[in-house]
């Protein structure tokens, strides 16, 4: 019986130990994935297109001001589209600063041929990329009263009565 509840306890140890070591070890970034559907005329599109995606701090400004960047899809960097959907990993950097933007999107199919066709209206972005800014979290929060000053405070009790417990106290 005590076998078991050790062996039980090391792999959670063991798990745990990667988890830690796989948050710690690389930085999120900025890029995000964005996934889209593609009709023309006559319905899905199965094809493979090019694409630009701007990022815009308004909905409908032609100001070149308002643009925050372009990345172009083209090529050999072309976008396959299958019954209509297309998936990309768009990376504007440091833009999201908690103002609103939005994504417009200009497409040509097939890839090479044509001119470039907008897509209206265009896409606000909603909150998801601005989860990074998370990242610029300095801990711990002064703004609170009667807080300990740590980072974070967990106590996890699992099967067989076993607890992990543990504060980690701010470098900061």
């Amino acid at each position: 019986m005590h076998n078991g509840v050790i062996r039980t306890l090391a792999a959670a140890c063991s798990a745990m130990s990667g988890l830690a070591a796989f948050g710690a070890s690389t930085p999120v970034g900025t890029e995000f994935s964005y996934q889209g559907r593609l009709d023309d005329g006559s319905g899905p599109v199965t094809d493979t297109c090019d694409f630009i995606f701007g990022l815009w701090t308004d909905a409908s400004s032609t100001d070149p001001a308002d643009l925050l960047g372009e990345l172009t899809f083209d090529g050999v960097n072309a976008i396959d589209v299958e019954d209509g959907v297309f998936t990309v990993v768009l990376d504007f950097g440091d833009a999201f600063d908690g103002n609103k933007r939005w994504l417009e999107i200009q497409v040509r199919c097939p890839s090479g041929t044509g001119s470039y066709v907008t897509i209206t209206p265009r896409q606000e972005l909603r909150p998801t990329p601005y989860a990074l800014m998370a990242l610029d979290l300095k801990l711990p929060y002064d703004g609170l009263s009667d807080v300990p000053n740590c980072a974070f405070d967990v106590t996890n009790t699992g099967p067989f009565g076993l607890a992990i417990c543990g504060t980690v106290e701010s470098p900061l």
